[in-house]
């Protein structure tokens, strides 16, 4: 697995990350069509981390069985707000039009939600694979929605199993940048 650090940079005011996302090794994340926004954030061991903030990305799959076969490209939204009064409420509806597996339970140490099905895009509405993910972290007063799209169902399944292992909001070392992986986002 490796850690890749999801942040924006703003010549004035510095560096705030969004999150720290883990990705099974080879998996590349690039910058989507619209650049990262943080609208608030706190210091956390002299580390910025954005506690209302959005931002899209691409997550790069290699292709497996040989050279010459293609990869795949999840679309990635991350979303980032606060957690009023800090209770623990996760869950929601999915933000998906047919949803085919679901669970809650601990997602990298935190008490989460996540839903894998699909999502309708266009007209006439055609269905494409989805995995959205739903989470609080009561450390850093935040609560964090991802919401991938676009490649075949066991690559979603693969991303989901990432996500539950790995660190997701802050890192188990208080948010440092990780020695693995890089780091995305515009500013």
């Amino acid at each position: 697995m490796e850690l890749h650090l999801v942040a924006t940079r703003h010549f004035l005011l510095g560096t705030c990350n969004l999150v720290l996302l883990p990705l099974p090794p080879g998996w590349r994340l690039v910058d989507g069509p619209v650049p990262p926004e943080v609208d608030r954030w706190l210091r956390r061991d002299g580390v910025a981390w954005a506690t209302a903030g959005r931002g899209s990305y691409r997550v790069l799959v290699p292709g497996e069985g040989g050279a010459g076969r293609p990869g795949q490209a999840l679309s990635l939204e991350v979303r980032v707000g606060p957690v009023p009064g800090l209770e623990v409420r996760v869950g929601g509806r999915p933000p998906l039009a047919r949803v085919h597996a679901a669970g809650s339970g601990l997602l990298a140490g935190h008490p989460g939600t996540w839903a894998l099905g699909e999502v309708g895009r266009g007209f006439p509405r055609r269905f494409r694979p989805a995995l959205w993910v739903d989470l609080e972290c009561p450390e850093t007063e935040r609560r964090l929605s991802l919401f991938a799209e676009g490649a075949e169902p066991a690559v979603l399944e693969r991303f989901l199993a990432a996500l539950r292992a790995g660190p997701l909001c802050h890192g188990p070392d208080g948010g440092e940048r990780p020695e693995a992986g890089a780091e995305a986002g515009r500013g």
